[in-house]
């Protein structure tokens, strides 16, 4: 938490130093995006088991799930305000995901060895979606008032939210080796069955700085580059539906602190006064470090456990319409 204050001190002293005295005009632009992006989730649980000689032994991976190519039609809005130096600038968005892989697998061994469960589901039907508040200073470091063209440099701050709502679905069993599996254990036969409905819920909220840069080409066109570096405290509920001995609707929980980095590249035309048509492509990688793994049973008791560093990368590509107001 406390670096949460320090960001926030940083941006209490920004908005001193940005709301002085300015000759410059105010501006407001609102718009939206339309846009098709893809998300990667991938997390894992290490565990231990007891061998044949009585002994316990420790494995990195014991159960691994994979969401891949989850598909989602991306609505979002956004909005900002300058005046003088100081900027702010708000962004809500959401998409709802129509379709997507998702693979559950169960080793023995070490290393994705001795796998002895997998089921390959489908991901559908649920949502993506994100928040971001942030602050900065503008500078401008070229500016050419006949042609039109201008280089401005604008360091941001803020606070952001990502939640991928995810589900598994349409249960496909692929791998099934009993003899890999622990004793007590068995694995469904291979094939297809029904009533697979489970979720899984990931959160990533937290502080970000970053820098904007834009350059004028001309009176109608713009290039303008982002790069921001976030941390954030991860968190995820899940469901497994098909446990009976797992309690419901909150089956597990997990926890971590995580970094992420987001890279968005765009063009700027304008089409009318005070109209413009964008083009942009947003690219994201997060993970966190090890971090916690808490089950909660039916018969209402609850264990720890550790997980992996968990993974998420998504990529967007959107146009949209934006005015000045």
């Amino acid at each position: 938490m406390k670096r949460k204050y320090v960001v926030a001190r940083c941006l209490f002293v920004w908005v001193l130093f940005a709301c002085g005295p300015t000759v410059a005009c105010a501006t407001t632009e609102v718009g939206v995006d339309l846009g098709l992006r893809t998300d990667d989730l991938k997390w894992s649980i290490p565990g231990e088991f007891t061998g044949k000689d009585g002994n316990i032994y420790q494995q990195n991976i014991v159960s691994e799930l994979t969401w891949k190519n989850i598909k989602s039609k991306y609505l979002s809005g956004h909005g900002s305000f300058e005046d003088g130096q100081f900027v702010a600038r708000v962004n809500v968005g959401r998409g709802n995901i129509d379709s997507g892989d998702n693979q559950d697998s169960d080793y023995r061994g070490n290393n994705r060895t001795q796998e002895f469960s997998r089921s390959n589901n489908k991901s559908n039907g649920d949502t993506v979606s994100d928040m971001k508040l942030g602050f900065g200073l503008k500078f401008s470091l070229m500016a050419d008032e006949v042609s039109g063209s201008k280089f401005q440099l604008t360091p941001m701050a803020g606070l952001s939210s990502h939640v991928q709502s995810l589900r598994m679905t349409n249960m496909r069993q692929t791998v099934s080796e009993t003899q890999y599996a622990p004793v007590g254990v068995t694995p469904p036969a291979v094939g297809s069955y029904f009533g697979l409905n489970s979720s899984y819920k990931a959160s990533w909220k937290g502080p970000f700085i970053g820098i904007d840069a834009l350059f004028q080409v001309n009176h109608q066109i713009a290039m303008r580059a982002n790069f921001e570096h976030h941390k954030a405290d991860y968190s995820a509920r899940a469901n497994w539906n098909l446990r009976e001995d797992l309690a419901h609707p909150k089956s597990f929980a997990h926890t971590a602190t995580g970094d992420g980095n987001v890279w968005q590249l765009g063009l700027e035309m304008e089409l009318a006064a005070h109209a413009q048509v964008m083009f942009s492509i947003v690219s994201q990688e997060w993970t966190t470090s090890t971090g916690t793994d808490r089950f909660y049973f039916s018969d209402g008791v609850s264990d720890y456990g550790l997980l992996n560093p968990v993974k998420w990368h998504s990529q967007a590509y959107q146009v949209g319409f934006q005015v000045s107001l």
